[in-house]
């Protein structure tokens, strides 16, 4: 993949609305409109700075609801091989660059 076609600083979703199907449905979608990578993608989930679980994306696409409650305030996802990552507070979600956000090393 060529990742310098990514000019994304920041998107953001409003309300992902956890607990309406049709919402969480319109959130997956937005995730793999704005995320291109396979299902077998490997992230890591971040619950908190101390606390992570690495899986792939497509089981996290499946599953979402069951890693983000409409709580949460501190859900990071970063995606191994890519410049993109993902957090989710209190049922919002933010799409940034992980260089610009959690820097280089």
């Amino acid at each position: 993949m060529n990742f310098t076609t990514y000019r994304v600083s920041k998107l953001h979703y409003n309300d992902c609305d956890w607990g309406e199907p049709e919402k969480e449905s319109q959130t997956v979608n937005f995730l793999q409109k704005n995320i291109l990578i396979p299902e077998e993608s490997k992230i890591t989930f971040f619950w908190s700075e101390s606390c992570s679980f690495e899986t792939v994306w497509g089981i996290f696409l499946k599953y979402w609801t069951d890693f983000c409650y409409p709580s949460d305030d501190s859900n990071v996802i970063v995606i191994h091989n890519y410049p993109l990552a993902v957090i989710y507070i209190e049922d919002k979600l933010w799409i940034v660059q992980q260089i610009e956000y959690f820097g280089s090393d």
